[in-house]
């Protein structure tokens, strides 16, 4: 059933971008439309990982979740330097991006032990679900809002060389508070 929801849902957000792309490209002002059309293919099978990712974490399979989490980084991370490296500049990141997510579905999917959710919910077991998604979905996309608008502003209105300088200088912002915490943490 939440499968079924998610795979809706993540068609109406494929829609969004990538049949929207020439006017994200136009708001965004980026060269082509194509990273739109990327991240809509890609968003979707996110969404599907996230519930795959929400089972291993509801059967305790912690060791198959950080499996998930160690996938996703090291696709997005070879990915991005093989498809950046053959001159695929931003296609070629978000592409890097898209793959992760299918790598990290790929080995949620498969460790994913589904016998024991697959029987059949009733109606007040699915408005229960939804009871409680609805809230963390709007305070998760209330989060990527927070981490992020200040990037999105700043690519609207401003040059490409200037937003890039800001997204830099954003992420050093970003990781700093995270390094200081280690470093207090640790002594």
């Amino acid at each position: 059933w939440l499968q079924r929801g998610t795979i809706l849902f993540g068609i109406a957000i494929l829609i969004v971008f990538a049949g929207g792309s020439s006017y994200w490209q136009k708001f965004f002002h980026t060269q082509t439309a194509m990273p739109f059309i990327i991240l809509g293919f890609a968003l979707p099978v996110y969404l599907i990982q996230g519930v795959d990712r929400g089972a291993l974490q509801g059967q305790l399979k912690f060791g198959r979740l950080a499996g998930s989490y160690q996938a996703e980084m090291w696709t997005r991370l070879l990915a991005s330097l093989v498809l950046v490296g053959l001159g695929l500049s931003v296609n070629g990141a978000v592409l890097a991006i898209g793959l992760s997510f299918i790598a990290t579905w790929f080995i949620a999917r498969k460790v994913g032990d589904w016998a024991v959710l697959r029987g059949n919910l009733s109606v007040e077991e699915k408005r229960v679900i939804a009871a409680f998604a609805g809230p963390v979905i709007l305070a998760y996309a209330g989060q990527i809002l927070i981490s992020n608008s200040d990037i999105i502003v700043v690519k609207r209105f401003f040059s490409p060389q200037v937003a890039g300088q800001y997204a830099a200088l954003a992420l050093i912002g970003r990781t700093s508070p995270f390094g200081l915490r280690c470093v207090s943490l640790n002594g």
